[in-house]
């Protein structure tokens, strides 16, 4: 945020602007700039408005990626509670299957004496 002001604030002054022998000028409280209008080279600010595009993109990226990594979290659960609802029904089924054996084994073997 600070960096967005700091561009407007040397873009609106830029008309005024003398040419800066560095592209970076350090400055401490009470001395006067070197410069007028701004304290960047014109390459320099190009360099720092370039970055500050590159980075809002990037943060719209990161936001797309984390809904992505929100959206398969949610599917690999609900993937996993149908595969633990299966395994549950199945094991279920062969209990029934064996049981239901073990009763036509039985009936069969006592209904031939």
């Amino acid at each position: 945020m600070k960096i967005i002001v700091i561009l407007i604030l040397l873009a609106s002054n830029l008309s005024w602007a003398n040419t800066c022998p560095n592209n970076v000028s350090y400055l401490k409280e009470g001395i006067k700039a070197p410069c007028t209008g701004y304290l960047f080279s014109p390459d320099m600010e190009l360099q720092v408005r370039t970055e500050v595009i590159q980075f809002e993109k990037l943060q719209e990226i990161s936001s797309k990626q984390d809904e992505l990594i929100i959206t398969l979290n949610q599917r690999i659960d609900n993937q996993t509670k149908q595969l633990q609802t299966e395994e549950r029904s199945n094991f279920i089924n062969k209990i029934l299957y064996v049981t239901s054996g073990l009763i036509v084994g039985y009936l069969v073997g006592h209904g031939t004496k």
